[in-house]
């Protein structure tokens, strides 16, 4: 299996552990309360509510920790790659073709740079002024 189709595995294992350990939690404590006590009833009747929304909160903590995680270490691979470049390009000692190599290989940087923050903007389902050329265009 793959890493991400396992961290896919772990993250449902641990929302399902999460919602049912607060679910169970709750369920217990309403057990434990007096049985005239109104607010037994009502706990009692939340817990699946409550351990549902527990599970989409831990996902969503997961995921978002992951994502900026991932992101973060990108920024720092693409800086780290960016000033390598940069410098072996002010090294004195470096011939004129093997330069041209690196300019070639910070412009394919920029570039994946470029793509990267495109995707990102896309993937938030901004609308942007080409798309709604195209929308009312293709008629």
């Amino acid at each position: 299996m793959s890493d991400i189709n396992e961290n896919k595995t772990e993250s449902k294992l641990g929302a399902g552990f999460a919602g049912a350990g607060g679910g169970t939690l709750l369920a217990i404590f309403a057990s434990s309360m007096e049985d005239g006590n109104p607010l037994k009833l009502w706990l009692l009747y939340a817990a699946p509510t409550i351990t549902i929304l527990l599970t989409a909160i831990w996902v969503w903590v997961q995921v978002s920790l992951t994502n900026y995680l991932r992101d973060k270490q990108v920024k720092l691979l693409i800086e780290n790659a960016r000033n390598h470049l940069e410098n072996a390009l002010e090294n004195n000692n470096t011939s004129e073709v093997h330069k041209d190599k690196l300019r070639s290989e910070l412009e394919q940087l920029e570039l994946i740079t470029v793509e990267r923050v495109m995707e990102q903007v896309k993937s938030l389902g901004v609308v942007t002024t080409v798309d709604i050329e195209k929308k009312y265009n293709h008629k």
